[in-house]
């Protein structure tokens, strides 16, 4: 959920082995001699001036999962009379950093129809929560042979989720025009 100027991310530990590991896997799988790869590894090395971002970003992380959680809490209010929306359901005491607000729609709302309505008439862009399923992607069906109808429960849950915008600077008329988009639609049907 923090940015570090580009692609990418961090990782942070307090296990030295999986340290060691982790900046091996970075640097093309260099464990122990310069020029030597123990392991598959990769070019994932940020430049400076990412990494000077992605430490500004770590200093803020308390403030960005804590302005999210409200973004959230704000949604799962405006939510919770609606028979036709089911937010998701973060067990008491656990916190979450919302990378994405999904949202699952109860039937006969129609995902694809819903984002298409918040769009035009609200100007809300919404997304999905990893539509279509990894099973039904190209790259597995190929070397998998994955169908339709091999894991329902996943194909059924993802077809009805829609992702919410939340991000810490989304503005206060911002999150009211996603409420009211969100009632307005998924009431109408």
């Amino acid at each position: 959920i923090i940015t570090a100027g580009g692609e990418g991310g961090m990782v942070t530990t307090n296990d030295e082995a999986l340290a060691h590991r982790i900046v091996s896997l970075r640097f093309h799988g260099e464990d122990h001699k310069r020029g030597i790869q123990d392991r598959v590894g990769h070019s994932w090395r940020m430049t400076e001036i990412q990494a000077i971002c992605g430490i500004r970003q770590v200093r803020r992380l308390e403030e960005i999962v804590d302005r999210r959680m409200r973004i959230a809490a704000t949604y799962d209010r405006a939510f919770a009379g609606l028979s036709s929306v089911r937010p998701l359901r973060v067990p008491e005491g656990d916190r979450n950093a919302y990378y994405k607000y999904p949202l699952t729609l109860a039937p006969p709302l129609d995902r694809v129809a819903v984002q298409a309505r918040l769009d035009q008439e609200f100007d809300v862009r919404t997304g999905t929560s990893y539509y279509p399923p990894c099973h039904l992607q190209p790259a597995y069906r190929e070397r998998f042979g994955y169908r339709e109808g091999d894991y329902p429960a996943a194909e059924d849950a993802l077809s009805r989720t829609l992702a919410l915008p939340i991000h810490c600077d989304l503005t206060d008329d911002e999150i009211r025009r996603v409420i009211d988009g969100v009632r307005a639609v998924c009431t109408s049907v």
